[in-house]
Protein backbone atom coordinates (compact mmCIF):
# COMPACT_ATOMS: atom_id res chain seq x y z
CA UNK A 1 0.00 0.00 0.00
CA UNK A 2 1.37 3.65 -0.72
CA UNK A 3 1.30 6.31 1.20
CA UNK A 4 -1.93 8.60 2.06
CA UNK A 5 -1.10 12.17 2.17
CA UNK A 6 -3.99 14.75 2.62
CA UNK A 7 -4.76 17.47 0.10
CA UNK A 8 -4.07 21.14 0.89
CA UNK A 9 -7.69 21.78 1.12
CA UNK A 10 -8.21 18.74 2.86
CA UNK A 11 -5.22 19.29 5.42
CA UNK A 12 -7.08 22.68 5.88
CA UNK A 13 -10.72 20.91 6.54
CA UNK A 14 -9.11 18.86 9.16
CA UNK A 15 -7.08 21.28 11.20
CA UNK A 16 -10.63 23.31 11.54
CA UNK A 17 -12.01 20.54 12.44
CA UNK A 18 -9.47 20.00 15.27
CA UNK A 19 -9.70 23.59 16.90
CA UNK A 20 -9.18 23.42 20.29
CA UNK A 21 -12.50 24.25 21.77
CA UNK A 22 -11.16 23.21 25.41
CA UNK A 23 -9.67 26.50 25.37
CA UNK A 24 -12.86 28.29 25.00
CA UNK A 25 -14.18 27.05 28.06
CA UNK A 26 -14.02 29.28 30.87
CA UNK A 27 -11.07 28.85 33.35
CA UNK A 28 -13.63 27.76 36.12
CA UNK A 29 -14.81 24.45 34.31
CA UNK A 30 -11.39 23.82 33.47
CA UNK A 31 -10.70 23.47 36.88
CA UNK A 32 -13.74 22.18 38.07
CA UNK A 33 -12.76 19.55 35.32
CA UNK A 34 -9.10 18.81 36.19
CA UNK A 35 -10.27 18.50 40.10
CA UNK A 36 -11.49 15.50 39.20
CA UNK A 37 -8.68 13.45 38.10
CA UNK A 38 -5.51 12.26 39.81
CA UNK A 39 -2.41 14.13 39.10
CA UNK A 40 -0.86 12.05 36.62
CA UNK A 41 -4.03 12.16 34.61
CA UNK A 42 -4.20 15.86 34.63
CA UNK A 43 -0.24 16.08 33.99
CA UNK A 44 -1.70 14.57 30.42
CA UNK A 45 -4.51 16.57 29.88
CA UNK A 46 -1.28 19.41 29.02
CA UNK A 47 -0.41 18.14 25.64
CA UNK A 48 -4.62 18.03 25.06
CA UNK A 49 -4.84 21.92 24.87
CA UNK A 50 -2.84 25.19 25.62
CA UNK A 51 -5.72 25.77 28.20
CA UNK A 52 -4.92 22.65 30.23
CA UNK A 53 -1.28 23.01 30.26
CA UNK A 54 -1.03 24.52 34.17
CA UNK A 55 -4.33 22.72 35.07
CA UNK A 56 -2.86 20.28 36.97
CA UNK A 57 -1.94 22.51 39.42
CA UNK A 58 -5.59 22.54 40.43
CA UNK A 59 -5.47 18.75 41.40
CA UNK A 60 -7.11 19.07 44.94
CA UNK A 61 -5.43 15.60 45.91
CA UNK A 62 -1.76 14.61 45.82
CA UNK A 63 -0.68 11.05 45.54
CA UNK A 64 3.29 9.86 45.70
CA UNK A 65 3.99 6.65 45.27
CA UNK A 66 7.63 6.37 44.74
CA UNK A 67 7.58 2.75 46.62
CA UNK A 68 4.99 1.48 43.59
CA UNK A 69 7.90 2.09 41.11
CA UNK A 70 10.77 0.84 42.92
CA UNK A 71 9.45 -2.42 43.65
CA UNK A 72 9.06 -2.95 39.79
CA UNK A 73 12.60 -3.35 39.81
CA UNK A 74 12.83 -6.08 41.76
CA UNK A 75 14.24 -7.14 45.58
CA UNK A 76 17.30 -7.63 44.19
CA UNK A 77 17.39 -3.86 42.66
CA UNK A 78 15.38 -2.04 45.15
CA UNK A 79 18.21 -0.73 47.42
CA UNK A 80 19.99 0.58 44.54
CA UNK A 81 17.39 1.76 43.20
CA UNK A 82 16.34 3.59 46.10
CA UNK A 83 19.28 5.58 46.55
CA UNK A 84 19.41 6.59 43.18
CA UNK A 85 15.71 7.03 42.69
CA UNK A 86 14.92 8.99 46.07
CA UNK A 87 16.62 12.18 45.58
CA UNK A 88 15.10 12.70 42.27
CA UNK A 89 11.33 12.10 43.70
CA UNK A 90 12.20 14.39 46.48
CA UNK A 91 13.34 17.51 44.24
CA UNK A 92 9.92 15.84 41.95
CA UNK A 93 7.57 16.46 44.89
CA UNK A 94 8.97 19.64 45.92
CA UNK A 95 8.78 21.11 41.67
CA UNK A 96 5.06 19.82 42.08
CA UNK A 97 4.62 21.71 45.28
CA UNK A 98 6.34 24.70 44.14
CA UNK A 99 4.08 24.62 41.04
CA UNK A 100 0.89 24.20 43.10
CA UNK A 101 -2.03 26.79 42.37
CA UNK A 102 -2.96 26.71 46.28
CA UNK A 103 -0.79 23.64 47.88
CA UNK A 104 -2.11 24.74 51.30
CA UNK A 105 -6.07 24.23 49.95
CA UNK A 106 -4.97 20.52 49.30
CA UNK A 107 -7.75 17.83 49.91
CA UNK A 108 -5.40 15.50 50.50
CA UNK A 109 -1.40 14.61 50.50
CA UNK A 110 0.67 11.37 50.30
CA UNK A 111 4.00 10.23 49.95
CA UNK A 112 5.15 6.49 49.48
CA UNK A 113 8.97 6.48 50.01
CA UNK A 114 11.40 5.33 51.97
CA UNK A 115 13.06 8.92 53.53
CA UNK A 116 15.81 8.89 55.83
CA UNK A 117 16.73 11.46 58.15
CA UNK A 118 18.55 13.31 55.26
CA UNK A 119 15.50 13.78 53.92
CA UNK A 120 14.22 15.80 56.82
CA UNK A 121 14.28 19.32 55.84
CA UNK A 122 11.90 18.40 53.26
CA UNK A 123 9.29 15.75 54.74
CA UNK A 124 8.93 19.33 57.36
CA UNK A 125 8.18 21.35 54.64
CA UNK A 126 5.92 19.07 52.89
CA UNK A 127 4.06 18.89 56.05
Amino acid sequence: MGDFRLGKCASNKLQKTLEDRISLLPEEILTRIVSFLTLKEAGRTSVVSKALKNAWTYVPELDFNGLAALREMGDNNYRKGLEIERPKFVKWVNKVLDSHHKPSELNSFRICIDLNYSFQDDLDKWV
